[in-house]
Order: structure tokens, then sequence, then C-alpha cells
């Protein structure tokens, strides 16, 4: 039986976006993110048919290194198909009826929006949570953060255990921010993706969530 891949703490995971940053040089940057320091990809792709979805997934297995984990967005068979995690919208399938899917050895995310939904992600058996939206963002820009506070809030509750990553608008220059609430990583789009050096800026990032919990 294969062992789970541990979650390395910080964490850095780069989510994807075709839409703003196109397929065909998405891979090359992913690949560059990863050696910039990403630990984890998340594809999240809506709008890609399931053999497309696939295809991509293969791609970034075959050319990123082995111990990055890499995670589809809430397709748990195509998930279990491919080999790869997943990682579930907050009001998604649950957690534990994924797991009948794609067992207990794979790695199993979770959006949450609020300390109730944080609480029951772990209860259902979350490996960890994407907690946003932390700052004010270009793919969201009417939508007002909860900033910050909400994963202090979820840490305050003595309920929530598991790794969070903030994600939102999340840059070198704010990050600190999000790791001093209690955030055990982040989650970034354009902060790396957007960067015509997705390398140095997933280093720069990565250095950051070093130094802050140093």
């Amino acid at each position: 039986m294969a062992v789970k891949k541990l979650l390395r703490l910080p964490c850095l995971c780069v989510v994807t976006d075709s839409q703003r940053y196109q397929v065909d040089t998405l891979v090359d940057s992913l690949v560059n993110a990863v050696k910039g320091g990403a630990d984890m990809i998340q594809i999240r792709e809506k709008s890609l048919e399931d053999e497309s979805l696939s295809d991509l997934i293969r791609n970034v297995v075959r050319s990123v290194e082995s111990t990055t984990h890499i995670l589809v967005n809430g397709n748990p068979k195509i998930a279990c198909d491919e080999g790869v995690g997943v990682h579930l919208p907050e009001m998604g399938d649950l957690v534990s009826n994924v797991r009948a899917i794609i067992g207990s050895n794979a790695l199993v995310g979770k959006s949450v929006h609020s300390v109730y939904s944080a609480i029951a992600a772990e209860k259902q058996g979350a490996d960890f949570l994407i907690a946003g939206t932390m700052f004010s963002t270009n793919s969201h820009p009417d939508k007002i953060p909860e900033g910050p506070d909400l994963i202090r809030a979820m840490k305050d509750s003595g309920e929530v255990s598991i790794p969070i990553l903030g994600i939102g608008g999340i840059t070198p220059d704010n990050a600190r921010i999000v790791l001093d609430a209690g955030a055990s990583g982040v989650a970034v789009i354009d902060s790396v993706l957007g960067s015509p050096d997705p390398s140095e800026a997933a280093r720069r990032l990565k250095t950051v969530l070093y130094d802050s919990v140093i």
C-alpha cells in the first residue's frame, strides 16, 4: 500500500488558472515554480473537459519533481484515476465521501471561509485547509476579504489542528502577516504565475515563509 506523502511545512501552493495563464505555457511555469520552492500544485481548471484535464495532470506529474504534492480541484474520480490528491470547495463533497473513492493515502484539502467550516472539514478527515480570502484579489475584485483574522480565529477555536494555508492577494510583502496569524503556508495564483520569472517569484515567497517560522 502506498504511503501518504507528508505535507511539507511551511507550504507554498501554486493554484492554476489557464483562463488567465495559457495552458501551453502553464506547465513550464509550474516546473519553474517548483524549482523556486513551490511544494504543492493545485490544478483548478473548471472549464476543461475531463480528457483535457487528465492530459494536463499527466503532463504536470511527468514534468515536476516527484516530491511535489499535486492535487486536482473538485474531481475525486479523476484524482483517483491519475493518482493525485484532490482539493474540495467549501460547498463540495464531504471529505469522508471522497475518501471512499480515492482511499486513505491520498492528500485531501478543503477550502473554508469560516471557523465552522474549518472545524467540520477537520472532523471529516481533511489533511489541510485553504482559508480565504486574505486580501483583495484580481480574480475577485468586488469581494470583501475576511483577512488573516479568519485564520487566527480558526486557530484560537482550539478545534482546528491541521495545517491552514491562506489564499487571496498574497505577495512576498504581506505573506508574513498570514503566517503570523497562524497559517502553515500560503496558496497563490498571480504572485507566481503572473510573474515573468515564476522560479524567482516562488523563491521570494518561500524565503518569507521560512523566515516567518524561524
